[in-house]
């Protein structure tokens, strides 16, 4: 059921969906660290779930335990320095926005003796490094500093509150002076399981939740799961003739900005949004949606590796 509500409403919604979570639920019944099969899932305490040690080596990350050589921070450096050459010649403005990981907000619902803060990650010694000039955007305080759940217990991404915290940083770069407080938001009640609690259990339990959705209309639509078993490439235009801002923004990005919230929350504020999934820019599709602004997004384990697109 999709609904039109505030802020205030959705941080309302999602704090009874996570009191409902809580005890009572399976995965407040698993053991701090229990690992799950593979390693892609861990568990914290009172039922929250994190990505552990997959793929990415994201637990690796967080705790400094990956070797950073210098050689790594130059070649971010060089490609964001690089980016911005690119925007300048293309005519538009352009951000790098990076989604914290779980545990970077709620560190103390993974690690609850307090004695791990994640300062000798990857991002940590990349930051202190990069200049403003670098446009590097990273609601870390935001998020922590935010009332009311912004990370679902069982899931690796964002609540809609959440969503609208980190996107509020993006605004106030982009769009200085608009508040998504202030706006109508489009929401979508669902009923199902979330992505992390499908390692630890056969069935996964399904929970009620809310998600943000497309607050004007969706005018190109090209997902491609369905067909190559893959999200790369993936595009969608959203087009909301009631937003107050009527730029138009490329954003290239994950699943953070696929269905997680990011591209509908800024469909509220830019009446045109055209959506990537990749994990660099592509400039011909810049040319393409004659875009006025544009935003790389990444959710942050993904930067031990250099992306491409």
């Amino acid at each position: 059921m999709r609904d039109v509500l505030r802020l205030a409403d959705i941080a309302r919604i999602d704090a009874e969906h996570d009191t409902a979570a809580g005890p009572g639920h399976p995965a407040s019944a698993l053991k701090l660290n229990s690992t799950s099969p593979g390693g892609v899932a861990v568990a914290g305490i009172e039922g929250y779930l994190f990505i552990g040690d997959g793929t990415n080596r994201w637990e690796r990350q967080y705790l400094g335990e990956l070797t950073v050589v210098d050689a790594w921070k130059d070649a971010w450096r060089g490609l964001l320095d690089a980016r911005q050459v690119q925007a300048r010649a293309h005519g538009v403005a352009l951000w790098n926005f990076l989604a914290p990981e779980k545990q970077v907000v709620l560190p103390h619902k993974r690690w609850p003796g307090g004695e791990t803060r994640g300062e000798g990650r990857p991002l940590r010694l990349l930051q202190a490094m990069l200049t403003p000039e670098a446009r590097l955007l990273y609601p870390e305080e935001a998020l922590r500093a935010a009332q009311g759940p912004t990370y679902f217990r069982h899931n690796s991404h964002w609540t809609a509150t959440g969503c609208c915290v980190a996107t509020q940083v993006i605004l106030d770069a982009l769009a200085p002076g608009v508040r998504l407080a202030d706006l109508d938001l489009a929401a979508e009640r669902q009923r199902t399981n979330h992505d992390l609690t499908a390692h630890f259990f056969d069935p996964p339990p399904v929970e009620d939740l809310l998600l943000l959705a497309p607050p004007g209309e969706v005018t190109s639509d090209n997902r491609q799961l369905e067909l190559t078993g893959k999200h790369v490439g993936s595009r969608y235009v959203l087009e909301n003739p009631h937003a107050p801002d009527r730029r138009r923004l490329m954003l290239f990005g994950d699943s953070y900005a696929y269905d997680a919230g990011l591209a509908y929350a800024l469909s509220a504020v830019f009446g045109y949004v055209a959506f990537v999934w990749s994990k660099d820019v592509v400039w011909a599709e810049v040319t393409q949606h004659r875009a006025d602004l544009v935003l790389c997004e990444s959710a942050e384990r993904y930067i031990a590796v250099l992306p491409n697109a």
